[in-house]
């Protein structure tokens, strides 16, 4: 492993998948996002992912398609923003993904459970809006 790297990601407001679907930054935005179900007065984890070559609404388009509807109640989406200034390539956001579902274990994801493979330690720190998402995740604990 290489040296320990500390990111900050900033979870947005959740949004009614329904109503993300029209809002520019899901029409705009690359990166990581999560996406939760509301049940009674529970919010159930249910997929982390992220966008590289392709928008939010397309990624949210295709879990629509896919398994949304198999759940009931409230579904909502969050999006992880870094911050402005920091450079975050395309090989750390998908190190930061597969942290954040081994850690988290979401029930629609699929690969990256059991184990993964990244390139440096990752120190993670959530704020904002985090929902379920724990305020630190480190690699270290893998």
């Amino acid at each position: 492993m290489g040296r320990t790297r500390k990111i900050q990601i900033e979870w947005s407001y959740p949004i009614k998948v329904d109503s993300a679907l029209t809002k520019e930054r899901c029409i705009q935005s690359f990166g990581i996002y999560y996406i939760s179900r509301k049940f009674g007065n529970k919010e159930t984890l249910l997929y982390i992912g992220l966008t590289l070559n392709q928008n939010f609404i397309n990624r949210v388009l295709q879990h629509h398609k896919n398994w949304m509807g198999n759940y009931r109640g409230e579904k909502y989406i969050r999006f992880g923003e870094f911050p402005i200034g920091k450079p975050v390539t395309r090989h750390m956001i998908e190190d930061i993904e597969s942290c954040i579902i081994f850690e988290l274990q979401p029930i629609q994801n699929i690969n990256k459970k059991s184990s993964y493979t990244c390139n440096n330690e990752y120190e993670i720190s959530n704020i904002g809006y985090r929902g379920v998402i724990p305020k630190e995740i480190s690699t270290k604990n893998h």
